[in-house]
């Protein structure tokens, strides 16, 4: 076999190559798994087609894969991206094979290293093989892809940095091709700099420069027959669509089968239950038909029996929600406009609100359409003038509200753009059924142009954003807020502040009765007497339940040494049983209220008491969800901001400057930590670190004692 893998020398440059440090865009573990989906989804042949997914693992023998050679070993031994290359070593390779069924494969001409074939249209092999970091589906609405780096986390999730596939192209009378590509960054071997991307397949002769050679995919069939053959491939010939191999994979996937699946079905649930994708994870096929009972049934089995039931009876009402929602009648059908700029929503915002309430409080499920307009830059335009192009767009959210027997909160909710859930955007706030469907064109682009390289959320901060949209700042942002102003709105119901909550709590009346005034959490658990309800006529002789703290991820302080002020943030741990113990005794406090007699007490004084309560079920489901989720909120990547405040200021951070500090300035700041959290960025205002644990601590040092009363910080959190 004359196929090897070939190293560029850094000097020349083979295509469109960038090292672009895809490892710090994609530190989640499952994003290959997401990003193959993703990819197979946007190659189905036909609108209407069910693309098949097919995941298996394999052992392969080091003897049919003679490319794995000392010379390549020699790379992987300098490569930055590989821990440890003595994995070549071994005789058997692990390898993970993703196969896509009812796709086009890649499409183009494997031969060409361009953009465009000779008959000019678009040579996707150019994208797949050898463009990283490039936006070629930024501007495609009903593409998943935006950045052109997703494929790289095949690469990631690979001890040797490396993987292959097999494309078999519809398009073209189903052409094959094969191909390597290995990340393995930028590095010295021999003395001589090389550039950070290896190729596998065909060399021929560089045009420009005849001292180094190009890599081509391999198309002769009966190489591509002998290759498919040692990968343990299951495609055929006549199969069109795209096998992806990746060496040395991530043990976990096949070790925790179980919690693989489960992670998939929980970000890619919409399209399956739609019928637009299918799942074969070896021996296993989830489909439309099984969906429901193999999420259900991944529950962790420490969760208590009650929470299991319900959680299945509100998952099939949540998948009832879904399949309606395309049939949701004229006449709960309603709209809002929205602007960039806007902060809160109104009823009066809202066409014919009074039947979109009535309707909702009778389990209808209905659909708000909301109207907005885009304000695209027009780059080709005078840059003095700032054109704009407006488009007028729109988003579908549905809801439904919950059945009057769930009282826990789940994440039944998505905000999908085509296909895929942007599936960190999900709430547990909202005790509703809610969908933002996001299809129209313009309104695609917008939140493309705001996602994340994985696609699993949104920032109104996005670069790409602030590039090519007027207005999309403040859209964004209204966007991602609007289920939670929405449910607030329909539920009459202000948002609660925890600091608030917690005063004036814990009252008693003159008989004894109910709840007792209190400052320990721990005495809540004491008896209460069962005397008569005696009438009242001032709020603080009603009965009100007690308020516990919402759950905290982390907590911050600081403190002053030597003038230099340090600033700490650590986790909270909790123990189950003592959560448990206040579960139980917080739901005798509110079966309490219900038995007053509530004609004995003024309005005001009820309308006060049922908020009160209404808060704290909303609290007690947050602490159900927090047992059911092993009580840790662990592992989580967590986002530090700080800036300098002042009078007059509204929002520090975007008046920040890197005039004002940097905290990448080692003569100034310093850093703390335990073994628990490791930094993963830090420059100008901001620092990136991903906890593992709740046993975390993390400190920082530079700011002057004068300096500490001019500094906020802010602090956003979300789980990997």
């Amino acid at each position: 076999m004359s196929q090897t893998f070939n190293f560029i020398p850094e000097e020349y440059i083979s295509g469109q190559l960038a090292d672009s440090k895809p490892e710090q865009k994609f530190e989640g573990e499952y994003d290959i798994i997401y990003e193959c989906i993703q990819n197979s989804i946007d190659a189905k042949k036909n609108t209407d087609d069910k693309v098949s997914l097919k995941i298996h693992f394999k052992k392969v023998y080091k003897k049919d894969l003679p490319f794995l050679d000392e010379n390549f070993k020699n790379h992987c031994q300098k490569s930055i991206k590989i821990s440890d290359s003595r994995v070549l070593d071994d005789q058997q390779i692990d390898v993970m094979i993703m196969e896509d069924f009812s796709t086009t494969g890649i499409t183009g001409d494997p031969e060409i290293q361009d953009d465009q074939t000779d008959t000019g249209k678009v040579n996707n092999y150019f994208y797949m093989n050898y463009s990283f970091g490039g936006n070629q589906k930024l501007d495609s609405f009903d593409q998943g892809g935006s950045e052109g780096e997703g494929r790289q986390t095949f690469c990631l999730n690979s001890d040797i940095s490396t993987f292959f596939y097999y494309s078999v192209d519809a398009s073209n009378n189903n052409k094959e091709a094969f191909f390597g590509i290995s990340y393995l960054g930028k590095r010295k071997v021999n003395q001589q700099m090389y550039n950070p991307f290896a190729y596998f397949g065909n060399p021929k002769p560089n045009k420009k420069f005849k001292d180094i050679t190009d890599v081509y995919p391999v198309t002769d069939s009966n190489t591509i027959t002998d290759l498919v053959k040692k990968f343990k491939l299951k495609r055929e010939k006549n199969q069109s669509g795209l096998s992806i191999i990746v060496p040395f994979y991530n043990i976990k996937f096949k070790k925790e089968k179980k919690l693989l699946i489960s992670k998939i079905l929980d970000v890619y649930r919409i399209p399956i239950l739609r019928k637009k994708l299918e799942l074969h994870i070896e021996e296993d096929i989830i489909d439309h038909s099984n969906l429901l009972a193999t999420l259900v049934n991944g529950l962790n089995p420490d969760t208590e029996k009650d929470f299991k039931e319900k959680h299945k009876e509100l998952c099939e009402e949540y998948f009832n929600f879904l399949n309606a929602s395309n049939e949701v009648t004229t006449s709960n059908s309603y709209e809002i406009n929205i602007y960039a700029g806007q902060k809160e929503i109104i009823k009066e915002d809202i066409s014919n609100y009074d039947n979109l309430l009535k309707a909702f409080n009778n389990r209808e499920i209905c659909k708000v359409r909301i109207n907005f307009s885009v304000r695209l830059i027009d780059h080709e335009a005078n840059r003095a003038s700032q054109n704009t192009i407006e488009k007028r767009t729109f988003v579908d959210f549905y809801i439904n509200n919950y059945p009057g027997w769930a009282d826990l909160s789940e994440k039944l909710n998505d905000f999908i753009r085509g296909p895929m859930s942007i599936y960190k955007l999900r709430k547990k706030n909202t005790q509703m059924f809610w969908l933002m469907d996001i299809q129209d064109e313009h309104a695609s682009l917008l939140v493309k142009n705001a996602e994340q390289a994985n696609h699993s959320d949104i920032t109104a901060n996005n670069k790409k954003l602030k590039r090519n949209y007027k207005n999309g700042y403040a859209l964004i942002a209204f966007l991602k807020s609007f289920p939670s102003k929405f449910y607030n709105l329909i539920k009459n119901e202000e948002n609660i502040i925890d600091n608030e909550s917690t005063q004036d709590l814990f009252k008693i009346d003159s008989s004894g009765a109910g709840i007792r005034e209190t400052d320990e959490l721990s005495d809540q658990n004491d008896e209460e007497s069962e005397g008569p309800v005696e009438s009242s006529s001032s709020v603080s002789d009603i009965v009100i339940p007690p308020i516990f703290e919402s759950l905290k991820y982390y907590e911050q302080d600081s403190k002053e040494t030597d003038g230099k002020i340090t600033f700490l943030l650590k986790g909270v741990k909790y123990k189950k049983d003592e959560i448990k113990n206040i579960l139980t005794a917080a739901q005798n406090y509110i079966d309490s209220t219900s038995k007053i007699e509530r004609s004995k007490y003024q309005d005001k004084e009820l309308v006060k008491m049922d908020k009160k309560v209404s808060t704290f079920k909303r609290r007690i489901i947050e602490y159900k969800d927090f047992i059911s989720n092993g009580c840790t909120f662990y592992p989580r990547r967590v986002e530090i901001e700080a800036a300098y405040d002042g009078e007059g200021i509204s929002n520090p951070f975007r008046k920040y400057s890197k005039d004002d500090f940097d905290f990448s300035n080692d003569d100034f700041f310093s850093f703390n930590k335990n073994e628990n959290v490791k930094i993963d960025s830090y420059n100008e205002n901001k620092i990136t670190l991903i906890a593992q644990s709740e046993d975390f601590h993390f400190k920082v040092t530079g700011f002057g004692d004068d300096q500490s009363e001019d500094v906020r910080w802010k602090y956003r959190s979300y789980s990997i």
